[in-house]
């Protein structure tokens, strides 16, 4: 696909999509703690499925392949508050893994780690496109790391798995698989309460409670969110599974695509270090603090393959981190990824930063939280309304001025802080930061962020992952205003008015219909994102689409 995109005749429009309506007796219409959340992966990893926790306590689906709504009669379980405040976030590594049985072939294997409920024949061939499912397969006698999709399976809890292409090794008995389905998990508001943080496995298709200890004892109904760092969430120039920097080594060769990595010079039980020439040679001290390194091939130490270790420090590349199970070898291959154990938490009405703990592959215990152990205390809680993402989509800058993975929280349509991961051991604020604002003053302040609605999205993989989008709360007293529409920009600050919908409020009641999410088609030369909100009525809720320039 080419784009010839020319600025001023080529101007962003917005078009219509299907309508959300009522399904099963089932509202999926948008209002106030509506929690939604869609996967930012890339290269067709991700999702093709919005999901979103409906009042009524049943999870909806918006199919961007398809343009249709559903909704699941089965509820969610889900105890608490179905108000303002739910909150919700994909977790594409939140997904099943354990260890492979015997008698394997190239292209099959049999699960020994069972699921968690049994699976249908073919069930994991299609996930909501055609497409199956994506598996990771870690050989242990091999030393490597492949990917594949899944074309087939047998039923049950341990069924046997059937991949599109064959891997480059047999995978042995005790050899690990883990599947990159991901999961969706929903914090509901009030006292704290069994099953008021449920986690959906796609994969499955099922719930389970997740653990709510050392969390706010009452969660408020203010805006609270929660923002996944994963190790499949990369930077706009980079795929999943090749981190944030690479060289010119490569693994997996025999995938969809050949994929990027790094080759170490050295290592030691505590360090590793990176290439002589190019890659990460002119890597900054501490650039990458608190992300994590993955060896994903050592055919020397085939068993050290696999590992997850955090960084606690770096010193140009020689990366410090936790104790190696298995030591890997002076040449093995490895990438520098987001720290996938880490779901961090901003809980409304507190300073504390949570964390909770999806895996234990970088050391702790997973599905656990700790209160401001692992991340260090905002100066201000971010209130009743505000928008929070972490910028995973910046590329390596080996000048070091920008950085990936800092989290940006606006408080109100005035001020937003910085979180840097990298900054100390447990991060560090920079609070009450002004943004530069091309709309007028007197616009930009009228259209606060009082409300709790899902109304923004993150654009990790178009324009240089530069650009975080969102519509304004509203004026709920007025009836011909347009809605604005904006953006802002993460690497200077700007703040600016874009292409709103041509549609006006219409009404005097609290304006509802604030989603607001990105869909990412990647061809090879060209990235083209649409970002999708409905029409700012309560009772009308026209889905709209808006197609990016370049």
């Amino acid at each position: 696909m080419t784009i010839n995109h020319k600025d001023i005749l080529d101007l962003m429009e917005w078009r219509s999509l299907s309508q959300a309506m009522n399904i099963n007796s089932q509202s999926i219409l948008p209002s106030s703690g509506t929690a939604i959340s869609q996967d930012y992966r890339n290269r067709d990893y991700a999702s093709p499925l919005y999901f979103f926790q409906a009042q009524s306590g049943s999870l909806g689906f918006y199919n961007t392949k398809s343009d249709a709504w559903a909704v699941s009669v089965i509820s969610m379980g889900m105890a608490g508050s179905f108000g303002a405040g739910a909150t919700s976030t994909f977790c594409p590594s939140l997904s099943p893994t354990g260890t492979i049985a015997a008698s394997a072939t190239t292209s099959s294997f049999t699960l020994t780690t069972a699921l968690s409920v049994s699976v249908n024949a073919n069930q994991l061939s299609n996930r909501g496109d055609g497409k199956g499912f994506i598996v990771r397969v870690i050989g242990y006698g091999a030393g490597k790391t492949e990917e594949r999709r899944v074309i087939s399976n047998t039923s049950g809890t341990t069924p046997t798995i059937y991949l599109d292409k064959p891997l480059s090794f047999t995978p042995a008995s005790g050899d690990r698989y883990e599947f990159l389905s991901g999961s969706v998990v929903f914090l509901n508001t009030g006292v704290l309460a069994a099953n008021q943080f449920r986690r959906y496995d796609i994969l499955t298709n099922s719930f389970s409670q997740l653990s709510t200890t050392n969390l706010a004892a009452n969660v408020q109904a203010l805006h609270n969110q929660l923002i996944s760092m994963d190790e499949q969430y990369v930077p706009s120039d980079r795929n999943v599974g090749e981190g944030y920097v690479v060289g010119s080594a490569t693994y997996d060769t025999a995938g969809d695509w050949v994929k990027k990595c790094l080759s170490a010079t050295a290592t030691s039980a505590t360090s590793i270090t990176g290439q002589m020439s190019g890659g990460d040679v002119l890597v900054k001290n501490n650039y990458f603090r608190n992300f994590q390194i993955r060896i994903v091939e050592d055919t020397f130490t085939p068993t050290a393959v696999g590992q997850r270790r955090l960084i606690t420090a770096n010193t140009g590349n020689v990366y410090t981190v936790a104790t190696w199970t298995v030591t890997p070898s002076a040449t093995c291959k490895f990438v520098i990824e987001n720290c996938t154990d880490n779901l961090i938490g901003f809980i409304g009405g507190s300073t504390t930063t949570y964390n909770y703990k999806i895996t234990n592959y970088c050391g702790g215990t997973a599905n656990t939280w700790d209160a401001g152990t692992t991340w260090s205390a905002r100066a201000v809680n971010m209130g009743t309304g505000g928008i929070t993402w972490a910028q995973f989509g910046t590329p390596y800058d080996p000048n070091g001025v920008i950085k990936p993975c800092q989290i940006y929280s606006i408080r109100s349509t005035t001020v937003y802080d910085l979180f840097d991961i990298t900054g100390a051991a447990t991060g560090t604020w920079t609070n009450t930061l002004a943004p530069l604002n091309l709309a007028s003053t007197a616009t930009f302040n009228r259209w606060t962020m009082a409300n709790d609605y899902a109304y923004f999205a993150y654009n990790p993989h178009t324009q240089n992952g530069k650009y975080a989008y969102y519509f304004a709360a509203g004026d709920s007293g007025t009836t011909t205003t347009q809605r604005p529409f904006f953006r802002m920009d993460l690497q200077s600050g700007m703040i600016e008015a874009i292409a709103g919908p041509k549609q006006v409020s219409g009404n005097t009641q609290a304006p509802y219909g604030q989603f607001a999410f990105t869909t990412v088609y990647q061809e090879v030369n060209d990235k083209i994102a649409f970002y999708n909100s409905p029409r700012p009525l309560s009772t009308n809720v026209d889905f709209l689409q808006l197609m990016l320039t370049r």
